[in-house]
């Protein structure tokens, strides 16, 4: 790959911004990435900013997340197994096998992502990635 600016000199480098190959002559440093001289700086400043920003705050980000899918996990469990425990009720009765499968399927899914959530709740016994 030659040079963007120069074809016939070898690059060295690609511009954080821009993506083109630069030379010696053509590169400046610019914190954590090259940038075209004269043309891209400012914009590579911006971007390794904003990717220092994004690092500080990914722990943050994740444990929010985090804590918002096990409550909506454990809010559709119960609702489930609430849901599947009134149509076996319901339709036990009655004689209806397709709905009272369709309950006892809506109980067991229910009941096991309840336990599954419970599980990964208690301390030390977590699936997430990061802990």
């Amino acid at each position: 790959m030659n040079c963007y600016y120069h074809q016939d000199m070898p690059a060295i480098g690609l511009c954080k911004s821009c993506g083109r190959g630069l030379c010696s002559q053509c590169i400046a440093e610019v914190g954590e990435g090259l940038a075209c001289q004269n043309r891209c700086e400012q914009r590579v400043g911006t971007l390794n900013r904003l990717i220092d920003d994004n690092v500080k705050i990914q722990p943050t980000i994740t444990r929010v997340f985090w804590r918002t899918g096990k409550f909506a996990r454990l809010t559709l469990a119960i609702l489930f197994l609430v849901l599947g425990v009134l149509l076996v009720l319901n339709e036990m009765h009655s004689g209806r096998t397709a709905a009272l499968l369709l309950g006892c399927v809506f109980a067991a899914l229910g009941g096991l992502d309840l336990w599954n959530t419970l599980r990964i709740a208690t301390p030390g016994k977590s699936d997430h990635p990061d802990k």
